[in-house]
């Protein structure tokens, strides 16, 4: 059922309130080509902030006749898949000479007088708009775009005076600014949970302890790399599970569903089997962003075969506690040990033997299980944090939303937001 339009409101299309896509003429009349303008590509176009500017300059010349043309205070909006499901909008501000060139995947909207330009931004960035421009969305996978129909009779619901709406845009600054400030703070109180226990984990681990051994890692464990089983090999519905290196992430194991091998090879390819509770490495971009790339093999992949460039590592139980490894396998040290190994132009891919040439700090076995069990109670400690934060932030995008609905039925009242 259409919501009903408040009092001194009135409804129409974005067609008839905007020019959609400015005509390059005006440019062309106004700017010499060798004139210098502002040039745009999609990254440029941010998500959370309201303008944008690009700083990139070019002469006119170069990009009058291939780009998207727009001007300062006119309202872009991807058009293109994901980035118009994603909310790739901006108002312009700040161009050389006031003009700017970009994506041909960009929308451009300039508001008609009866219409602020900020207003506009702010009824785009609703996700109910997303959800119904994706609805509409045609062409090939990957390239699908929002069609001219959909954005030009698109309704919406304004206030006729213009005064109104520069009030709601006030407001709408005001509350988002608020929202905006409490996601920075659970994002700092996130970043600053992580950060505490990698923190103890590092100093762990590096201290100098004059009581501790330092033991390379072939001298208190099994290690071996995988074998270069064949493509053909591989099915989804064959027998015995292989670990591939897409099965290894950052301090967890993946599942796959086309890791299986012929149940013969269990006899054939014996001593490439590995077992639950072993640790298995990548060798090939063994760090990403993210970390190092290592994981404990779960129950279900018990005895599975291990394949090319992973590598396992069986710990001697009675000189070392298998998670006491596994944490030491996550911390700088060990990240930094990887990079000393390769060239700087290279991918961090680590070799079996220097694998095993890595030196492991080792104090007693029951302090081993003591730090195991520390490490482990504040891992628990900082996931819980981790956890409410990410909530936090969470909220705050919701909050945001029911303000824009608010906004654009009438209903907007000054809202009070978690700091």
């Amino acid at each position: 059922m259409p919501t009903k339009i408040p009092v001194n409101w009135e409804e129409k299309t974005l067609g008839d309130l905007c020019t959609i896509r400015p005509p390059k003429s005006e440019v062309k009349d106004n700017l010499k080509l060798e004139d210098l303008v502002s040039f745009a590509p999609m990254e440029y176009l941010g998500i959370k902030s309201k303008y944008f500017s690009a700083p990139l300059l070019k002469p006119l010349k170069e990009v009058v006749n291939n780009y998207t043309y727009f001007a300062d205070n006119d309202v872009l909006l991807a058009k293109i898949t994901p980035c118009f499901e994603n909310g790739k909008l901006g108002i312009a501000t700040n161009l050389s000479n006031g003009v700017g060139f970009g994506s041909s995947e960009y929308l451009v909207f300039r508001t008609k007088p009866e219409l602020n330009n900020q207003f506009l931004y702010y009824f785009l960035l609703r996700e109910q708009f997303r959800i119904e421009g994706a609805k509409q969305m045609r062409g090939a996978v990957g390239h699908k775009r929002v069609p001219p129909d959909f954005i030009e009779n698109y309704l919406i619901k304004f206030p006729k005076d213009i005064e109104e709406q520069q009030k709601i845009v006030a407001v709408l600054d005001e509350a988002f600014e608020e929202i905006e400030q409490a996601k920075q703070n659970a994002q700092i109180n996130l970043q600053n949970a992580k950060d505490l226990f990698e923190s103890y984990l590092h100093e762990i681990f590096t201290t100098n302890n004059a009581s501790w051994k330092n033991l390379k890692i072939e001298d208190i464990s099994e290690v071996k790399s995988g074998f270069n089983f064949s493509s053909k090999d591989f099915s989804s519905n064959n027998f015995v599970k292989s670990i591939k290196i897409t099965n290894v992430g950052v301090g967890e194991f993946i599942d796959s569903s086309d890791s299986y091998l012929p149940e013969n090879f269990k006899l054939t390819y014996k001593k490439y089997l590995v077992n639950k509770g072993e640790i298995v490495i990548a060798l090939t971009r063994t760090i990403i962003s993210s970390g190092l790339k290592v994981a404990t093999v779960p129950s279900h992949y018990d005895q599975s075969l291990l394949n090319q460039r992973v590598a396992s590592i069986k710990v001697n139980e009675n000189i070392i506690d298998k998670n006491y490894i596994y944490l030491f396998l996550q911390t700088n040290y060990v990240i930094n040990y990887v990079k000393s190994q390769i060239n700087e132009l290279m991918q961090p891919n680590l070799s079996i033997t220097d694998l095993k040439k890595l030196q492991v700090p080792l104090p007693s076995l029951e302090l081993q299980k003591e730090i195991v069990y520390k490490l482990n109670t504040l891992q628990e400690q900082t996931e819980q944090l981790e956890q409410i934060y990410q909530q936090k932030i969470e909220l705050a995008e919701e909050l945001k939303q029911s303000i824009l609905q608010k906004a654009f039925s009438g209903e907007l009242i000054k809202h009070e937001c978690l700091t």
